[in-house]
């Protein structure tokens, strides 16, 4: 069984997620009007992140950082996944340790990548010099992820803290003279230990 604190953090990394993926991929980061003369009126119209858009190269180059930001997403979801199919084999061990400690890593590189696409696709579109333009759904979506990535990265932070201590206390108890955990020291979930490659 699967610690009830971590689920808990599993649907924040994937509120996170779906934050992170819809609003990179969904059509309405900027808005703006246009005026047609053909039909007397003004339409609203949006675009997101778009390659297709031809704005130049460094917005080819923003589009591209938030869609490796978006690569870094997945990895993390499925490096919970991985987390939590072997945490029914047993509840601590180095690779768990290694594991928090790549899904935090990989958390902040995501959102630094997301925080430098949307201020050079922001730089971008201030060149263009329209005064309707104005940020979309996508835009307040991204911002709500980039605000729970500290969060998500605190807490990754703190179970792997916990979980490299608890292997120190677990193996200080079995072997009181060493003074080093050794790499393949798994912590079972009965409580009992065992050394392993997994």
């Amino acid at each position: 069984m699967v610690d009830l604190k971590f689920c808990f953090y599993g649907l924040s990394l994937l509120t996170g997620f779906l934050l992170h993926v819809v609003g990179v991929f969904s059509p309405c980061f900027f808005t703006y009007y246009l005026y047609s003369r053909y039909y007397d009126q003004t339409d609203l119209l949006s675009y997101g992140i778009d390659p297709g858009i031809p704005w130049g190269n460094w917005f080819k180059f923003a589009v591209f950082t938030s869609y490796l930001s978006v690569v870094c997403q997945i990895f993390v979801i499925a490096t919970y996944v991985y987390i939590v199919y072997e945490s029914h084999n047993h509840q601590y061990s180095q690779k768990r340790v290694t594991l928090l400690k790549l899904i935090k890593w990989t958390l902040l590189v995501s959102t630094l990548l997301i925080i430098g696409s949307i201020q050079l696709i922001t730089l971008v579109a201030s060149r263009e010099k329209n005064p309707t333009l104005k940020y979309g759904y996508s835009f307040w979506l991204l911002v709500g992820a980039i605000c729970m990535s500290p969060f998500n990265i605190l807490i990754a932070r703190w179970f792997d803290e916990a979980a490299a201590l608890k292997m120190k206390q677990t193996f200080a108890k079995v072997h009181p003279l060493s003074l080093e955990v050794p790499n393949d020291f798994v912590v079972l979930k009965s409580g009992y230990f065992q050394m392993s490659d997994i």
